[in-house]
């Protein structure tokens, strides 16, 4: 069985996980379940409650622990679908993971892993239910929970950059399980300078009126395109309006 995951710790996070949910599940005819502190009502959408551990990135390894699917399309609470991405589980076929590099940076410098294993982006995971990957999903909690009381080298705890993805990188090199490396359209980040080829299907941030965005940035022809940074702040207190950002792409055409 195939679905779509969310997970979301707090108030707040549980309204943006329940707007985001009810996104995808319009565009992806699978089934969606969203596991959350606080009791909500989505349509189309399974909802799971569980007690937060009192770590939101902690309670999101845990629901990815948990999902009830054979294979999960995870989703960050601000990861925003604006068209149809099922093609991913196709992957799965062959990989037992997906995912997009961590953008504008590379990784932590852990001694463990070489540079060139470059960080991945937890926001948007693709994984198949198996043995080996709920081995590598416990490791990774395990060891993030651990490095937040003690980071083992500098950045190891994710305060600064990454959160929960130092520790990702670290057990995702241990595991040797081969991970396929989705496209930016797959999770367009828009606060460092990215480069898209194709339709964006998952734009990665809190962008309101986010399909205003999507059909400037989707509008034929699609080409090789590169882009600025084109927002600064970040945050559920920091949304930004599509509108500014289309202001900034036309004062580059």
């Amino acid at each position: 069985m195939r679905g779509i995951l969310f997970s979301a710790t707090g108030n707040r996070y549980v309204a943006a996980a329940v707007s985001a949910a009810e996104r995808s599940a319009q565009l992806n005819p699978v089934p969606h379940t969203l596991f959350c502190s606080n009791s909500c009502d989505v349509s189309g959408v399974d909802i799971t409650l569980f007690e937060s551990s009192g770590n939101p990135h902690i309670d999101k390894i845990s629901s990815i622990l948990a999902s009830p699917y054979e294979e999960t399309i995870y989703l960050d609470v601000d990861c925003l679908a604006v068209g149809r991405f099922t093609e991913l589980f196709d992957l799965l076929k062959y990989y037992d993971l997906a995912g997009a590099h961590a953008p504008g940076y590379r990784g932590a410098p852990d001694p463990d892993v070489p540079t060139s294993f470059y960080e991945i982006n937890t926001g948007v995971l693709v994984y198949r239910r198996t043995a080996r990957v709920l081995d590598l999903m416990r490791d990774w909690r395990e060891t993030y929970a651990a490095w937040l009381a003690k980071p083992p080298f500098e950045g190891a705890d994710g305060r600064i950059l990454g959160q929960d993805q130092p520790a990702f990188r670290h057990c995702l090199w241990r595991s040797g399980i081969a991970i396929y490396i989705l496209a930016p359209e797959y999770n367009w980040r828009l606060l460092v300078p990215s480069f898209l080829c194709r339709e964006v299907k998952i734009i990665h941030g809190f962008v309101a009126n986010v399909d205003r965005l999507a059909a400037r940035i989707n509008k034929p022809p699609l080409r090789a395109r590169i882009y600025p940074a084109l927002f600064e702040d970040y945050g559920i207190d920091s949304q930004v309006e599509a509108d500014k950002i289309i202001a900034e792409l036309d004062s580059m055409s």
